[in-house]
């Protein structure tokens, strides 16, 4: 005799139901997919983010400790800066029909207002600034204006390919030790880093003045 199954039979048949139209109409992604699709979000959030990162309160105040000033632009208003991934900065007043100019924020930029193609010039200005440096004592010495062209040539390509700021003055600090012989002790080491650090923003300031 045929039996009829019991109400619990049916209710475990539903819910199986259930679960392979639900299973069928979200089927799982292979973790090569998952990965491409998410990766692709991370980076369009991450991206929208980076252009849009406005800074005020408590993370003006930590970040702004964290920069290196370049220069101030002619109103007096607006400060420039680079931090150490050579990301560009401006610390600005937004609300400036309130007194004082309200308060200061950070904006990340895309690149400095003074920023265009105009190598030549500023290829000329960095060289310039080197050799009034002249590390090693070459130019003095007599030897000739593009003595140090390969490192105006790293210069420049730190400022227009945003490389990272502490980085760059490992390269430079590197060239300038094996190539050009620089002298390095134990006890000046530190020192000529900091003289290239503030070469480098001395470059870029100087750039910024002459686009004006």
């Amino acid at each position: 005799m045929f039996a009829l199954p019991s109400f619990f039979e049916i209710f475990s048949f539903k819910l199986l139901g259930i679960f392979v139209n639900i299973s069928n109409k979200n089927p799982h992604l292979p973790q090569s997919r998952r990965d491409v699709n998410g990766n692709a979000l991370k980076n369009a959030v991450k991206t929208d983010f980076m252009n849009n990162k406005i800074l005020q309160g408590d993370d003006f105040i930590a970040t702004k400790k964290t920069l290196r000033k370049i220069t101030t632009d002619e109103s007096g208003w607006n400060i420039y800066y680079i931090d150490n991934d050579s990301n560009r900065w401006i610390e600005e007043y937004p609300n400036s029909e309130y007194h004082g100019g309200g308060l200061p924020q950070l904006r990340l930029l895309e690149k400095f207002p003074w920023e265009k193609s105009n190598f030549k010039s500023d290829f000329l200005i960095t060289r310039n600034i080197i050799n009034d440096f002249d590390p090693c004592n070459l130019i003095e010495s007599g030897a000739p204006s593009d003595e140090y062209d390969s490192i105006s040539h790293k210069v420049l390509s730190f400022i227009y390919n945003k490389k990272p700021f502490n980085q760059e003055v490992q390269n430079i600090f590197q060239e300038l030790k094996d190539s050009y012989g620089l002298d390095v002790t134990k006890d000046n080491s530190e020192i000529l880093r900091n003289e290239i650090e503030n070469l480098l923003i001395k470059v870029v300031a100087s750039l910024s003045k002459h686009s004006r």
